[in-house]
């Protein structure tokens, strides 16, 4: 199970579930529009991981969205990188972020705590 996409540069990157049971989160770089895979980056090494979906902002960034745990734990996730840290093996990129929570069974996250949004007061 995957997500490919092509980057500005026309090089190819993949989001991969890897391993039994869907663990080990791993993106893959080509340079050689998917032929090979010369690079990689460990995202999750979690079991339970699956569903990538993969988006690379204009800035670079690139953005793995995907879910582990559908009917425990019900999280939603991100990892946030550059091609930089797949081609280095590992978060070489300052702003680059693995396993950001989104959403949980208990609700959306908001600065690392469960979000609470009150109901608007009707005056």
């Amino acid at each position: 199970m995957g997500a490919a996409f092509n980057t500005p540069a026309k090089d190819s990157s993949k989001a991969w579930n890897w391993g039994k049971g869907g663990s080990y989160l791993t993106a893959f770089l080509s340079t050689d529009d998917g032929k090979t895979w010369s690079s990689s980056v460990l995202l999750d090494e979690r079991s339970n991981v699956s569903y990538p979906d993969i988006a690379q902002a204009p800035n670079g960034d690139i953005y793995v969205h995907y879910d582990r745990e559908r009917t425990g734990a019900a999280e939603i996730l991100f990892a946030r990188f550059r091609e930089e840290d797949v081609q280095a093996g590992k978060l070489v990129c300052k702003d680059a972020a693995l396993k950001n929570l989104v959403k949980s069974k208990l609700g959306m996250k908001n600065g690392g705590a469960v979000a609470k949004y009150p109901r608007p007061s009707v005056q």
